[in-house]
C-alpha cells in the first residue's frame, strides 16, 4: 500500500472540495465521497497480503479459524462506521454521526460475542 498515493488523492480531493464549495455544497460532498471510496477500494486491493500473514500467525499458534474471522469483521465494522460517521459530519449532521458510531459499537459487541464466550470458558477451566 502506497500511503503517498492515498495522501495525494485525499489532498487533491480536499482542494477540489474547497474550490467548488462556494458554488454548491453538494458537489463538494460528491467529490469527498468519490475520493473516500477510491481510497477504500485501493486499500482493499492490498489487504490480501496482510490477511494471509495474520492467518498464518493464527494457524501457527493453533487458534481456531473463527477468531481471525471475528477480528476481520470487527475491523470492517470499524472502517464502515468511521466512513459513515465522517460523511454525516461532513454533511453537518453530527447527531446522525453519533447514531452511526453507537450502531457501530453495538455491531462490534455482537460480532465479538464468541470471543467473550471463549474467554468465559477459559476462565471457568482455570477456576475448576
Amino acid at each position: 500500500m502506497d500511503i503517498t498515493a492515498v495522501s495525494v488523492i485525499c489532498i487533491t480531493a480536499a482542494i477540489m472540495c474547497k474550490l467548488v464549495e462556494k458554488d454548491g455544497r453538494e458537489f463538494s460532498i460528491v467529490i469527498s465521497l468519490a475520493a473516500g471510496v477510491s481510497v477504500i477500494l485501493y486499500i482493499i486491493s492490498g489487504i490480501t497480503e496482510i490477511t494471509e500473514m495474520i492467518d498464518e500467525l493464527f494457524l501457527k499458534a493453533g487458534i481456531p479459524d473463527q477468531y481471525p474471522e471475528i477480528i476481520y469483521k470487527c475491523l470492517g465494522v470499524c472502517y464502515i462506521t468511521q466512513l459513515g460517521s465522517g460523511c454525516c459530519r461532513d454533511c453537518g449532521e453530527s447527531g446522525l454521526a453519533s447514531v452511526v458510531e453507537a450502531a457501530g459499537r453495538i455491531a462490534i459487541l455482537a460480532v465479538s460475542l464468541p470471543l467473550f464466550k471463549a474467554l468465559v470458558n477459559i476462565i471457568e477451566k482455570i477456576l475448576t
